[in-house]
């Protein structure tokens, strides 16, 4: 993240879909699929994440899930030119953030698989 405010890692988002947490928002709507002979309509589903997944999440939870992360040592913090900026490897810190979002989901309410 280069330059970036933390809370907009969006590989938090992807760790919002894997958490196990009931609950969880659901957008469902209509989109055009092509096809040999033209295009079909049909419905899908999708995690909202466009607020907090789970209703009662801070807004910043992004944010915090992040600098919880740094916190225990997680990514390597340093400038890139004069950005302030986080290298972090993928897999540990989507591992950290669905762990983060189960244990939230689980203190406030709303353990189990979704």
């Amino acid at each position: 993240m280069v330059g970036a405010p933390w809370d907009t890692m969006t590989l938090i988002h992807h760790a919002d879909h894997l958490a196990r947490a009931p609950g969880k928002r659901v957008l469902r709507y209509e989109v055009p699929f092509a096809q040999a002979g033209g295009k079909t309509w049909r419905f899908i589903e999708e995690f909202d994440t466009t607020e907090p997944v789970l209703d009662g999440m801070p807004e910043d939870y992004i944010e915090q899930i992040v600098r919880a992360m740094v916190a225990e040592g997680g990514g390597t913090q340093g400038p890139v030119g004069d950005a302030p900026s986080l290298l972090v490897d993928a897999a540990p810190t989507l591992a950290f953030a669905v762990r983060w979002l189960e244990r939230w989901a689980e203190e406030n309410g709303a353990a189990g698989a979704a």
